[in-house]
């Protein structure tokens, strides 16, 4: 259950569902601790998300993962992106995009969001995610909120 996809450096990406195996891999803690600021954070937040039943999607490029997505179905039905990153190499190559398209085609109409700062607000605007400030959530820190009411 792949999708291939051509992007900026005309290489194919393949997209699917993460197993399990791939959660607890090195590979999808390194890449996923790049927007936490550490692959330990990242091995303690994704061993949370995933007794909270959290899926996740591995984007591979030439045989190698390259773009981990984390999200979870939450009580109202809608879905909510906990975390997407790349490796170093692919930023601004289409593979968080990639991803996020695969997820919101496979969302079979119910409602993603996201909660991000402002160096992402862009990125989910730029795929139609309405945005709605939060305020400063935390010291020196404004968040936003990112919601998309499915595929464009």
């Amino acid at each position: 259950r792949c999708c291939g996809e051509l992007f900026a450096d005309h290489k194919v990406l393949s997209i699917r569902s993460a197993t399990d195996s791939d959660m607890k891999s090195r590979r999808f803690v390194e890449i996923a601790g790049r927007a936490m600021g550490s692959p330990a954070s990242a091995a303690e937040f994704i061993a949370q998300a995933r007794s909270r039943d959290a899926s996740g999607l591995v984007a591979c490029s030439e045989g190698r993962v390259v773009g981990t997505l984390i999200s979870e179905l939450r009580d109202d039905g809608s879905i909510e992106i906990i975390n997407v990153a790349t490796t170093h190499d692919m930023e601004r190559q289409g593979v968080g995009r990639s991803m996020v398209s695969y997820l919101l085609a496979r969302s079979r109409g119910r409602p993603i969001h996201a909660e991000t700062d402002g160096d992402a607000v862009g990125f989910y605007r730029s795929l139609g995610f309405a945005i709605e400030s939060l305020g400063e959530k935390y010291p020196g820190t404004v968040r936003y909120r990112c919601v998309s009411m499915g595929p464009r």
